[in-house]
């Protein structure tokens, strides 16, 4: 079975902080489990305060992969974090990379 690899849809890309926080936050809300956030720790601040977890690339990769409910996991880093927790995913799970 392949995983899917996705990047961030345009719409995100071009709101402010203010109000990409507000979707964001939004959005986590709406789809609770459904949805993991993971950030590095060199994220800026808006960004790690609202993930889900926090630390580095492999230590993220493998949560995220223990998360079965979570079937969309955004993963804010460099493009081979998010590639390496592509691979630890499990079937169904979708990784999204927000800044390819």
């Amino acid at each position: 079975m392949t995983r899917r690899w996705q990047k961030l849809p345009e719409n995100y890309r071009v709101l402010d902080d203010k109000n990409l926080i507000k979707s964001i936050t939004a959005l986590k809300k709406h789809y609770g489990k459904k949805l993991l956030l993971l950030a590095h720790h060199y994220q800026r601040a808006e960004i790690v305060n609202l993930a889900d977890y926090i630390g580095d690339s492999y230590d993220l990769a493998k949560r995220a992969a223990q998360k079965g409910e979570a079937e969309f996991i955004v993963f804010c880093g460099v493009r081979f974090m998010a590639e390496s927790a592509a691979i630890l995913a499990q079937p169904g799970q979708i990784v999204i990379h927000p800044d390819l």
